[in-house]
């Protein structure tokens, strides 16, 4: 998965725990929450948490400051909101999707 935070070559050089070391460091300079935090997350999960992030930065629904000062539950809850007000899934149906299903539902509306 690419989120732009790498290149692919700088992906395809990179152990999978330097990969997801990587992805740990990305989502922690994100959002509010510790490393400690993030690293009890599996690395889907870190993915898809990513992935919500940089769908609310680049939608421009919230800047990197205000996504800095947010914890990814607050985060994943933006985006329900978001989606909601695009699509037309119910809150109920939104907040049952994935964080990945959710980033590609709203990148993709």
């Amino acid at each position: 998965v690419n989120l732009g935070y790498r290149t692919q070559q700088q992906q395809n050089e990179m152990s999978k725990e330097d990969c997801r070391n990587t992805l740990i460091v990305e989502l922690y300079e994100i959002c509010n929450e510790s490393i400690p935090t993030i690293q009890g997350y599996n690395s889907a999960q870190i993915i898809g948490k990513l992935y919500v992030a940089r769908v609310l930065l680049d939608r421009h629904y919230r800047t990197l400051q205000e996504l800095k000062s947010m914890s990814t539950d607050n985060q994943r809850n933006t985006i329900i909101v978001e989606a909601e007000i695009i699509t037309p899934f119910s809150i109920k149906q939104l907040q049952g999707k994935s964080d990945i299903a959710l980033a590609a539902l709203v990148q993709d509306n």
